[in-house]
C-alpha cells in the first residue's frame, strides 16, 4: 500500500476545493487503471473535501432558493396587480432589502451557511409581503377614485398619504412585535440561536423600513394613475407569466445555464 499526503490551505473557497477534488479524482482514476483488476482500488480523502462539499450545497441552496423565489414572486405580483409598474416597485424594494441583509452578513463576518440561506429566502418573502400591503392599498384607492362620484382626481401623493394613515401603524406594530420577541434569542448561550435571533431582527427591521419609506416613494414616482383589475385581465396576465416562465426555462436549457440543485446536480444538464 502506498500513501500520499498533501497539505492544503483550509481557508480556500469551496469552488477551489471542488476544483482540487476534481483533479485528485481524475488522478486516482488514472492511477487505478494501471493496477490489476484484482487489486484494491486506491482512494483519496481530505477534510477539505467534506468542507467544500458542505459549503457548495449551502451555496447552491441559496442560489436556487433566490432564483426560484424571485420567479414565483414576480409572477404572482404581476398576475395579482396586472401592472408592470407596481411589480417593478416590489422588485426594487425586495432587491434593496436583500442587499441590506447581505451587507449585514458581510459586516458581521457571517458566511452563507444553512441559517443564512433560509434567511435569504425569508427576506424575499417578508419584503414582498410588506410591499404588497402598500400596493394593494394603492390599487383599492385608485379604483375608488376612478369613480365619477369624485369631482377631482386625487394625486398619487395624496393617495399614498391615505394608505400610510391606514396601513403604516399595523405594519409597524407587527414588525416591532416580531423584533421584540426575537431579542430574547440574542441572550441565548448557543451561537446558532443568537444568530437566528439577529437574522430575524434584521429581516423584520429592514422589511418595515423599506416597506414604509421606499415602497411609498416608488409608488408616488412609478405607480400608474389608473388601474383596471378584472378577472379577465388577471387570467391574461397569469397566462403571459406562465408562458414567459416556460420560454425562460427553455432558453436556460438551451444555454445550459449553470444553475444547480442544492445537491450540486446541474438543473439544465451536465456542464
Amino acid at each position: 500500500a502506498a500513501f500520499k499526503t498533501l497539505n492544503l490551505k483550509k481557508g480556500i473557497y469551496a469552488s477551489d476545493a471542488m476544483e482540487k477534488w476534481g483533479l485528485w479524482e481524475g488522478f486516482m482514476m488514472e492511477l487505478n487503471k494501471m493496477g490489476p483488476n484484482t487489486a484494491n482500488k486506491g482512494f483519496h480523502t481530505n477534510e477539505l473535501w467534506t468542507k467544500g462539499f458542505r459549503e457548495s450545497i449551502v451555496a447552491n441552496s441559496a442560489y436556487f432558493s433566490v432564483i426560484l423565489c424571485s420567479f414565483v414572486g414576480v409572477g404572482t405580483v404581476l398576475t395579482l396587480t396586472c401592472s408592470w409598474q407596481l411589480t417593478l416597485v416590489v422588485i426594487i424594494n425586495s432587491a434593496c432589502s436583500l442587499a441590506t441583509v447581505l451587507f449585514f452578513f458581510w459586516r458581521a463576518g457571517w458566511p452563507i451557511g444553512p441559517t443564512e440561506s433560509v434567511a435569504i429566502t425569508a427576506i424575499l418573502g417578508i419584503s414582498a409581503e410588506m410591499s404588497l400591503h402598500i400596493i394593494e392599498g394603492y390599487t383599492e384607492f385608485i379604483q375608488v377614485t376612478q369613480s365619477h362620484l369624485f369631482a377631482h382626481t386625487p394625486t398619487r401623493k395624496s393617495i399614498m398619504k391615505g394608505i400610510l394613515l391606514r396601513s403604516a401603524l399595523p405594519m409597524l406594530t407587527s414588525s416591532v412585535t416580531l423584533v421584540a420577541s426575537s431579542l430574547v434569542l440574542l441572550a441565548s448561550p448557543v451561537e446558532l440561536v443568537r444568530r437566528i435571533g439577529g437574522i430575524v431582527c434584521v429581516n423584520a427591521a429592514t422589511s418595515v423600513v423599506y416597506g414604509l419609506l421606499l415602497a411609498p416613494t416608488l409608488c408616488v414616482i412609478l405607480a400608474p394613475k389608473a388601474v383596471q383589475r378584472t378577472a379577465k385581465k388577471v387570467i391574461i396576465f397569469g397566462s403571459v407569466v406562465i408562458g414567459a416562465f416556460v420560454v425562460l426555462i427553455f432558453i436556460l436549457w438551451l444555454c445550459r445555464a449553470n444553475v444547480r440543485y442544492p445537491s450540486g446536480t446541474p438543473v439544465f444538464g451536465a456542464h
